[in-house]
């Protein structure tokens, strides 16, 4: 729930239900919007009973008392058995009558007026019908203000809309009524809400949005406008692609998880980029963070989302270069050169445990898009050559113009990395390549700079 319910006393005692068409009204009034006032009803135990819930216009309209108008078969039109709920719907006889002693136009006394109903307004998913029994009057009222609710059982009602669509693909059910609201109030109906009797609902991920996405404008469990998600991502279905995402459904069922069938990974729903993939609870499944080869062999699809990142189930990938046979590791956190022989020495990624720091001749593998410091390009600092002099260090190992797009690196490295290969000439001093140029340049030993470990693969 958003908001702790605010209690009222009743100061009438109950009225015998037999007049209100078999109705049994509860004794409590609560506070909150329209969709806490649903969950609050779903959840009621009160004189030993658990079958109560928001009661519809029609049944509010039982308790109005001296209003012809707006009492049960009166002018005013609004009515959910009869179908008409739209703003047009709303003439001059729902405007109730005057409250000429005082007393209201209600049933119960001395309680509040204005009571929400469960009948929604048709054509604008923002509002709910409710009466306001100082006057009897039939309003419609946005669902995000707090008014009061008093929950109904019994009578012949049923919730003709609170229906199940089920998506074949994967296997999910999905709520039959569409509503319209911010994110949290959505996520927070759907953890609580026993919709159609089944439990428990929640929040589609975007994923499963995608899901039910026939990809030519329509929905496979026929939505028409734009659906929120339980993050920032929404999905939007036929000619309302404008919308900002207001509508929901509450699903039900394993959370979608994507699968590549090549390499046989499994992707989570998405996560905040800084999440600990291994403290995820999602489908039973035991979830890692992905490499970086990972990340840029899916960027296009499965992580194509900013400010997002997604978890993996499977065998690691890792980046080998078939020509040398090289495999890399995942990118480190920026350390001195020491601490990189160390941290690559005692790495475990993939269940492997041989890797080591790559030497200068190893790093510059990786170089692509900038021929002078690729190998076997112009620039001649290689395990072979690792002094300062002209006949290592030349011109060309000053790289390319700069660029932070990455275009530099194989796996879209930007920054300085560390070798293993020390200055044959200076002891204190080690090569590195910069890939924000391509460059091959040696630096101090005190510097920090990224790393990534490498092995020969099996």
């Amino acid at each position: 729930m958003k908001k702790i319910f605010v209690c009222f006393a009743v100061l009438t005692v109950m009225f015998c239900t037999i007049g209100c068409n078999k109705l049994e009204w509860s004794d409590n009034i609560v506070e909150g919007d329209w969709f806490d006032a649903q969950l609050y009803c779903e959840k009621l135990e009160e004189k030993g009973e658990k079958d109560w819930r928001l009661p519809t216009i029609d049944e509010l309209r039982t308790l109005v008392t001296g209003c012809e108008a707006t009492q049960p078969g009166g002018y005013c039109k609004i009515s959910e058995k009869n179908g008409d709920l739209s703003l047009l719907d709303i003439t001059v006889d729902c405007n109730g009558c005057n409250d000429l002693d005082g007393k209201g136009h209600g049933k119960f006394q001395g309680a509040p007026y204005y009571f929400w109903s469960s009948s929604e307004t048709l054509g604008d998913q923002f509002s709910a019908f409710g009466i306001n029994y100082r006057n009897g009057a039939i309003y419609s009222e946005f669902k995000h203000n707090d008014k009061p609710v008093r929950c109904v059982r019994g009578g012949k009602y049923k919730y003709v809309e609170e229906t199940i669509d089920e998506d074949k693909t994967s296997g999910l059910k999905w709520t039959g009524r569409l509503h319209q609201s911010s994110r949290q109030t959505a996520a927070n109906y759907c953890a609580n809400s026993i919709y159609a009797g089944w439990a428990p609902w929640r929040l589609p991920t975007p994923d499963e949005l995608e899901a039910i996405d026939t990809k030519n404008g329509k929905s496979k469990i026929g939505d028409t406008g734009c659906l929120i998600s339980s993050t920032g991502k929404n999905s939007c279905f036929s000619h309302e692609k404008g919308d900002d995402g207001k509508y929901f459904r509450c699903v039900s069922g394993n959370i979608f998880n994507i699968e590549d069938k090549e390499s046989g990974l499994k992707f989570s729903s998405p996560q905040s980029k800084d999440f600990d993939c291994n403290k995820l609870d999602e489908n039973g499944i035991t979830w890692r963070n992905s490499t970086d080869y990972e990340s840029k062999l899916f960027k296009s699809t499965i992580f194509a989302w900013k400010g997002y990142k997604r978890c993996v189930n499977g065998k690691v990938l890792f980046y080998t270069d078939n020509k040398n046979g090289l495999m890399w590791s995942s990118k480190s956190q920026k350390m001195l050169w020491e601490d990189a022989v160390a941290y690559c020495k005692n790495l475990n990624e993939g269940n492997l445990s041989d890797w080591r720091l790559p030497t200068i001749s190893e790093l510059r593998t990786l170089i692509q898009n900038c021929p002078a410091t690729e190998t076997g390009g112009e620039c001649r600092i290689t395990d072979n050559c690792l002094s300062s002099s002209d006949e290592c260090d030349n011109y060309a190992c000053d790289g390319c113009s700069s660029d932070v797009t990455g275009k530099y690196s194989k796996l879209g490295d930007l920054g300085g990395f560390w070798s293993s290969s020390v200055r044959s000439d200076n002891s204190a001093l080690a090569w590195y390549v910069d890939f924000y140029y391509g460059r091959v340049y040696d630096n101090g030993k005190s510097v920090t700079h990224s790393v990534r470990c490498v092995r020969k693969s099996n």
